[in-house]
């Protein structure tokens, strides 16, 4: 600071002016009152800081974004401090609860355990969306290096599906083709299948902004790059300070470009939460029955084993066997959407929620 004096011209009591100048601006920004939001955002990002002279620690700062009922996006919060911790994220949602959040419908975030923990203690009753883009890289890591792209192109099919019967049938199926041969990544897609899905109960214009926090990780790149020029942090003080004049910033950006996010009547369209509560569906069961295959008077399939099926998923035959793509992992031509494997020898199925249960094909990797 003293070299700051010298050089510039600037006094150090002119530049602790400054800094209390923006401390007021920023800590308006962080306590004004908090309209209604359908959707909130949480994430956190790492930053450096010094605890002591000597110390370095790495303190994170989490960060809230919500949508609110107009469809405009917000920046609700800032918090600096343990966010692997139950205890800061239940403390940073009841603030936010006390400037008069309310109405969220929808909470938008990664599976950390005390996030998801205070997220159900204090927004009690709302629906929990599993980032896909944190889930993505938590099953490849169950996935050999020799499957990863076929796995990955099948996933990202799952999501390119316009309707929420296709995509818990795409979904299923590809859990059920990884439970032979991978099966510490089918058990993760049974069990984070309704965490990740929960997106398919609202308004289907609304899918590709609130099944990932990809929008507040933008924020966060931003945040990285303005603090990067810092290096370390001398208190929390000085992270709140700067973290929240980014924020401020982009949050009258946002207000003084006028975009909307999601439309009003689009807004309008999401359910109460009461009425998605009977709309969830039961992760899918297991049970063991003949493969179509094997059925007495089943006609035979031939050496190929492929049956053509009206409707039926499209299938890539590749070199470490099939896997269902809407589309070549390596070409924009559509496949053909009749030809389904029929694997002789198969015991399970998926009973799908529905009324009726019908054979998930596996695909083998």
């Amino acid at each position: 600071m003293g070299a700051v004096g010298s050089q510039s011209g600037i006094s150090k009591s002119q530049v602790s002016r400054i800094c209390q100048e923006i401390d007021q601006q920023v800590q308006a920004f962080l306590n004004r009152p908090l309209p209604e939001a359908g959707y909130v955002y949480l994430d956190d990002t790492y930053l450096k800081g010094r605890l002591g002279k000597a110390l370095e620690v790495c303190p994170r700062a989490g960060v809230a974004m919500g949508v609110n009922a107009d469809g405009r996006r917000e920046l609700l919060g800032l918090k600096v401090g343990d966010s692997e911790s139950e205890g800061f994220w239940s403390e940073f949602l009841a603030s936010l609860k006390e400037r008069g959040l309310t109405g969220v419908k929808l909470v938008i975030s990664d599976v950390h355990v005390g996030l998801t923990k205070a997220i159900r203690r204090q927004l009690q009753g709302c629906v929990w969306q599993r980032c896909r883009g944190h889930f993505a890289r938590n099953l490849l890591q169950r996935v050999p290096k020799a499957h990863k792209g076929m796995v990955t192109a099948a996933l990202r099919s799952v999501f390119a599906q316009e309707n929420a019967a296709e995509i818990i049938s795409r979904w299923d199926d590809l859990a059920a083709s990884l439970i032979d041969r991978i099966p510490k990544a089918a058990e993760l897609m049974n069990e984070a299948r309704e965490d990740v899905l929960a997106f398919r109960h609202f308004p289907q214009p609304h899918w590709k902004k609130v099944w990932s926090t990809h929008l507040l990780e933008r924020v966060n790149e931003e945040i990285k790059r303005r603090t990067r020029v810092v290096g370390i942090f001398t208190n929390d003080a000085a992270i709140t300070r700067l973290v929240g004049a980014v924020l401020l910033e982009q949050h009258e950006h946002w207000q003084l470009e006028g975009r909307r996010m999601f439309s009003a009547e689009s807004m309008t369209a999401i359910p109460d939460l009461e009425d998605l509560r009977p709309c969830s569906a039961q992760p899918p069961k297991r049970c063991n029955t003949q493969a179509p295959g094997d059925r007495a008077g089943s006609a035979p399939t031939g050496r190929s084993g492929l049956e053509r099926r009206p409707g039926a998923d499209a299938v890539h035959p590749g070199r470490h066997g099939s896997i269902p793509l809407a589309t070549h992992p390596r070409s924009d031509e559509r496949l053909d959407k009749s030809i389904v494997p029929i694997h002789r020898g198969t015991k399970r199925c998926i009973c799908t929620s529905g009324v009726t249960a019908r054979h998930s094909t596996l695909f083998t990797l």
